[in-house]
């Protein structure tokens, strides 16, 4: 029996039973040792129901075992506790009687010594066992044997019983399934090793069989050791001997024995494992190899070749970036004290594949890709002193995902780290494949994802706010001069762009308007830090636009946030819906078709955007408590903080298309004068 129904992957990783091994799967590579070690096998797999949903399951084993043996498939329709449960589930189901193997399918492990080993008199059970030599226990079941007799075992700690100590392959021989069966109900055993401590406890006999040679895929390093194993080097390590796996010494001798450094020889020899050529390099005269090479063979220290008389002095690797590996660093440098050893060193990095391009933000190149267990997405943006600001802009995006994720876990992607050296900057988060973009939802589900934004927003990320009683009238004077004053200069760079800005009235599709700066001026005077300043700074997410709602039913995720401060106006994320909702952004944004008609100086037709497909009052009336304000001052807030996205917006814009930036100032003044006369009413 097959185990396949362990945890459910998380959104965006990979099945692991169907991970590539060097051209073949885990689970071909698992269904081969079975096949190569048992005559006339039946196999049945348990897996689940969300598997086979979401994966395939039954078709991809309907392919790899068809023709091969008699086998059958056992769907559990949800979670068990744990191996042992979903073991007696499939005997169950399966009607197993007599004999039987369970296996995980991490593994690839020959059961034929099990089988030879379940031959003698009396024997309950059969364990294959792997010595722990530098294995983590945390890993494996641990079991006490004495002679071939297992007399203890426990999971991921020592067990009680005097015997040496080996960790146990996930692949168990019971005598009778039916014994299986009770015993598990009896104990609530979660795992098969505590199936196995009640046979030992009710005095049966189990039985250990030592395993010279398994393949195991249970994680990523056991699963890059099976490749190198099987498909040969993935790169090459060069790594300094003295004062970084041995001891210094000042002066070499060759007539006493190398003192290896803490962890560094298994480090080492994890890396051959996991197919790198180990290079070790020194300034030790050339002319001493043999005895050097005589020297580490004595000290058990793994290497492939040596590369000896190289100066003392600083030593660099210089690659190129491989077109076919683009993620992949190709030159990696890593410093550790002297005497320090290689405990702290990190494995090198994983071959990473682009799967797609997507649509991203902040001037970063965004990309799904995939590795050896998921797919994720990676914002990364090129060195260069032209980029100096894009880089970072996107640490800081970074730094905001924590940030948020830290004040409400769960509301943003997860993290897997972020990661800079001279070629470029990345951070790699979450791939949700499950969600979707709130801004390519149909209306109804707009409402839906809307809906629980903000419970999420309320509920969990605006909970930590300053409220003052009266509004903050210093902020929004101090916000139009960082945030729009100082875009000013750029935009009148291109004629077309001034003329709007800086105009005293424009003409917009017949209706009269002040110029976008004139008419900020002309409200900052008008309110007087009545209604349009702030009263409620919280943590805001600076860029809440509906591209940036990731949404399936019931939970919202929140990407690419934008703002710096600590705490800022809620008004800011207020607006930035508003971008999506009433100014619908998302339709003309990225669309170079001409919206807008210049006519007489100061005269513009535009194609306006077409209407919200949700209800902005009912928006407006759950933002009004959020803001401390009516109703009708949310309103006013709205248009005129809308207002000055538009505007901000417009560089960037620009750098696309003129008339797209034209377009986004004569909205904003629109909105301004929409808020002028909400103001004044």
């Amino acid at each position: 029996m097959s185990l396949m129904a362990g945890q459910l992957p998380g959104e965006g990783h990979k099945y692991r039973p169907f991970l590539d091994v060097a051209g073949s799967t885990v689970v071909q590579r698992h269904v081969d040792a079975v096949l190569r070690g048992v005559a006339d096998p039946h196999l049945v797999f348990a897996i689940l129901d969300e598997h086979d949903r979401r994966f395939g399951v039954t078709d991809t084993l309907v392919e790899v075992v068809a023709g091969r043996c008699t086998f059958e498939i056992v769907r559990l329709h949800e979670r068990t506790s744990g191996p042992a449960q979903t073991a007696v589930r499939a005997i169950e189901a399966a009607g197993i009687v007599g004999p039987v193997l369970v296996s995980d399918v991490d593994h690839a492990v020959d059961p034929r010594s099990l089988l030879l080993a379940s031959g003698q008199p009396g024997v309950a059970c059969v364990l294959p066992t792997w010595s722990l030599r530098g294995e983590d226990l945390r890993n494996w079941a641990v079991a006490a044997v004495a002679g071939d007799r297992v007399v203890g075992i426990q999971e991921k700690r020592l067990p009680d019983g005097a015997g040496e100590f080996v960790g146990v392959i996930g692949c168990y021989w019971f005598a009778d399934a039916a014994e299986l069966a009770r015993i598990q109900a009896a104990t609530s055993a979660r795992y098969l090793s505590g199936v196995v401590a009640a046979v030992i406890a009710e005095g049966g006999t189990v039985v250990a069989v030592p395993m010279e040679q398994a393949d195991f895929f249970g994680d990523q390093a056991r699963l890059a050791t099976a490749r190198a194993r099987m498909g040969g080097h993935v790169g090459t390590l060069f790594c300094d001997l003295d004062g970084t796996i041995v001891e210094h010494e000042a002066k070499p001798r060759y007539d006493v024995a190398l003192r290896p450094l803490p962890g560094s020889v298994e480090r080492l020899q994890q890396w051959r494992d996991q197919g790198y050529l180990v290079v070790i390099t020194s300034a030790r005269d050339a002319q001493d190899e043999a005895a050097l090479s005589r020297s580490l063979d004595e000290a058990g220290i793994p290497y492939d070749r040596l590369m000896l008389g190289l100066p003392s002095g600083p030593r660099a690797v210089i690659n190129d970036r491989k077109p076919s590996s683009s993620l992949t660093p190709q030159a990696v440098a890593q410093e550790v004290d002297r005497d320090e050893g290689l405990v702290r060193v990190p494995a090198p990095g994983r071959q990473l594949e682009v799967r797609r391009r997507m649509v991203g933000g902040s001037g970063a190149e965004t990309l799904l890709v995939e590795d050896d267990e998921k797919f994720f997405v990676r914002k990364r943006v090129m060195v260069t002193p032209a980029t100096a600001d894009k880089v970072e802009r996107l640490r800081q995006q970074y730094r905001q995902l924590e940030r948020f994720g830290h004040l409400s876990p769960g509301i943003t992607p997860a993290l897997y780290g972020e990661s800079r050296d001279s070629f470029e900057y990345y951070f790699d988060l979450e791939y949700l494949q499950e969600h979707r973009e709130a801004s390519t939802c149909t209306a109804d589900e707009q409402e839906r994802a809307l809906q629980d934004l903000h419970e999420a927003l309320i509920g969990r990320v605006y909970r930590s706010v300053f409220r003052s009683p009266t509004p903050i009238p210093d902020w929004l004077p101090a916000h139009v001069e960082r945030k729009i004053a100082a875009k000013l200069p750029g935009l009148r760079e291109t004629p077309e762009l001034a003329a709007i800005l800086d105009a005293d009235v424009l003409i917009v599709n017949d209706v009269r308007l002040r110029g976008p700066i004139a008419a900020i001026d002309e409200l900052l005077k008008l309110d007087g830090g009545r209604v349009l300043a702030p009263r409620v700074l919280g943590a805001a997410h600076g860029d809440l636009t509906l591209e940036n709602v990731l949404w399936r039913p019931g939970d919202v995720r929140l990407i690419d946030m934008d703002g710096a401060e600590h705490l800022d106006a809620l008004e800011l994320d207020f607006g930035k819906l508003l971008q999506s909702v009433d100014a619908r952004y998302e339709t003309w944004g990225h669309d170079p078709t001409p919206r807008v008609r210049a006519g007489a100086v100061g005269e513009y037709d535009i194609d306006l955007p077409d209407a919200s497909v949700i209800d902005l009052g009912q928006f407006h009336a759950t933002w009004a408590p959020i803001l401390a304000a009516t109703p009708d001052q949310a309103r006013a807030k709205g248009a005129f903080y809308l207002a000055l996205h538009l505007i901000r917006m417009a560089p960037f814009r620009a750098e696309e298309s003129i008339g797209t930036a034209q377009f986004a100032l004569l909205l904003a003044s629109r909105y301004l004068g929409s808020a002028r006369e909400m103001l004044t009413s």
